[in-house]
């Protein structure tokens, strides 16, 4: 059980890693962000771990834009999905 547990955990630190090292195209981080729901136990968490990445990465590519249109996208998207996320970080897990 530990094992599985270690191995587990490596791969969730390997998926982090790799979507930290550099920009990748959207698909590639839905790729990794559908794996990393396979190995969440509950959908609470599940839905924490998909809404807090896809802030993360909004506000990483509205910073690399160059555009305002893409900007004021980003800038939308991110307000709408922090509201999300703040609701589910004070709401207590059932555990």
């Amino acid at each position: 059980m530990a094992t599985a547990r270690g191995g587990a955990f490596n791969e969730l630190v390997a998926l982090l890693r790799r979507n930290e090292e550099g920009e990748k195209h959207a698909a590639d981080v839905e790729t990794d962000m559908r794996r990393l729901l396979l190995m969440a136990r509950d959908a609470p968490q599940r839905e924490q771990l998909v809404q807090v990445q896809g802030v993360r990465r909004v506000t990483l590519i509205s910073k690399a834009a160059t555009k305002t249109t893409t900007q004021r996208y980003c800038a939308g998207y991110a307000s709408c999905q922090s509201r999300v996320v703040r609701v589910c970080l004070l709401t207590p897990l059932a555990g």
